[in-house]
C-alpha cells in the first residue's frame, strides 16, 4: 500500500491551525490593548479640553469685575457653589467706555453654566441667557482672598469678610473643579486655578450699562 506523501497528516494540519490560531489571538490582542490605550488617552483628553474651557472662560471674565460704591447695581457676590458679579469684559468702544454685564457661573446636573445678563437691573440672578461653559463637572467649588486669608463667601454690598465699612472686590479667587467622562470609565481628574482681580486695587473705569 503506497501512501501520498505530498498530503498533510492529520497532527500537521492541527499544528498549523494553532499556531495560526495563537498568532491571530496574539494580534487581536495587541490590537485591542492599542486601541484601549488610545480609547483612554481620547476619554482624558476630552475631559481636559471641556473643564480647561470652562476655566480659561471664568479666568478672563473675573479678572474684569468690577462694583462700585454708589451704584448697587454693580456688585460681586459668590460662595463655595457659585459665583454671581458684575464685568467689564466687554472690550472698550472708541470712547473709552466699557459695556458691562451680569454674569453667574453655578453647577447643575454635572454642568458647568454660565448666566450673562447685558441689561443691569435690580434683580440679580435672574433673567438673562444660559449657556454650558462645560460638561461632565460633578464638584464646583470658589474661595475668595481678601489679602489676609482665603474666605468661603463675598459679598461686595456688605463689606469685606475683614472689613465690613469697605465695598471691595476679593484679591483673588480660587476655582476648583472635579471632572468625570460621560461613562465614569476614568478616575476623577482635579483641576485648580488663581485669579488674580487687578480692580481690586481701585482702578477707574468709565463704563454704560445700556
Amino acid at each position: 500500500m503506497r501512501y501520498n506523501r505530498e498530503a498533510f497528516t492529520l497532527l500537521e494540519v492541527l499544528m498549523a491551525t494553532f499556531i495560526v490560531a495563537s498568532l491571530m489571538m496574539m494580534v487581536s490582542y495587541v490590537f485591542w490593548q492599542s486601541f484601549s490605550i488610545w480609547e483612554k488617552g481620547d476619554r482624558r483628553l476630552e475631559m481636559c479640553q471641556n473643564a480647561r474651557y470652562g476655566i480659561d472662560v471664568m479666568n478672563r471674565e473675573i479678572r474684569a469685575a468690577f462694583i462700585s460704591e454708589s451704584n448697587s447695581c454693580l456688585f460681586f457676590k459668590g460662595d463655595e457653589r457659585a459665583l454671581n458679579f458684575i464685568s467689564a469684559s466687554h472690550k472698550a468702544n472708541r470712547g473709552g467706555e466699557y459695556d458691562l454685564c451680569e454674569l453667574r457661573y453655578y453647577l447643575k446636573d454635572s454642568h458647568l453654566k454660565r448666566m450673562v445678563k447685558s441689561h443691569l437691573d435690580s434683580r440679580p440672578g435672574e433673567g438673562g441667557s444660559t449657556a454650558v461653559l462645560a460638561n461632565g463637572i460633578l464638584e464646583l467649588f470658589f474661595s475668595y482672598y481678601s489679602g489676609e486669608k482665603w474666605h468661603k463667601s463675598w459679598d461686595s454690598t456688605m463689606g469685606t469678610p475683614d472689613d465690613i465699612t469697605d465695598d471691595a472686590l476679593p484679591q483673588m479667587v480660587q476655582i476648583k473643579l472635579k471632572s468625570q467622562d460621560e461613562e465614569s470609565k476614568e478616575k476623577l481628574l482635579v483641576f485648580s486655578s488663581i485669579v488674580y482681580i487687578p480692580s481690586s486695587a481701585k482702578r477707574k473705569i468709565s463704563f454704560t450699562s445700556s
